[in-house]
């Protein structure tokens, strides 16, 4: 089954400033998610990532440059994912690597927070 959060088009560009794109009334997206930007509707495509959120504002990198966009004809695919790059045979890197390491730090500091509260009780 498709998550059909992974789908969503959207048309709400607002403003194009080199290689970011402003986007406005985008619900149920994640910092760093995976956003394909399609130039026209069948045209080609291009990746870019989200960089910032701000209420139901966005702020896309394009990592292909954003020449021939348009406010009016070009639309994003949100697709809730992180960007992943393959770097050798079976091996994936998730970018950014960030997640990953917020969430090994969090998991040391509950595990330690643990320890502590073990040793609290003896």
């Amino acid at each position: 089954m498709i998550n059909p959060r992974q789908h969503i088009l959207h048309r709400g560009l607002t403003s194009i400033q080199g290689p970011l794109v402003f986007v406005r009334n985008a619900e149920g997206v994640g910092l760093y998610d995976r956003v394909e930007v399609l130039v026209r509707d069948g045209g080609e495509s291009r990746i870019g990532r989200i960089v910032s959120i701000a209420g139901e504002h966005i702020v896309v990198e394009v990592f292909q440059g954003t020449e021939g966009l348009s406010l009016g004809e070009s639309r994003l695919r949100l697709l809730s994912e992180p960007i992943l790059l393959d770097v050798g045979p079976c091996l994936r890197w998730y970018w950014p690597t960030h997640r990953r390491w917020t969430e090994n730090r969090r998991s040391r500091a509950s595990a330690r927070r643990r320890r502590s509260d073990q040793s609290d009780q003896t």
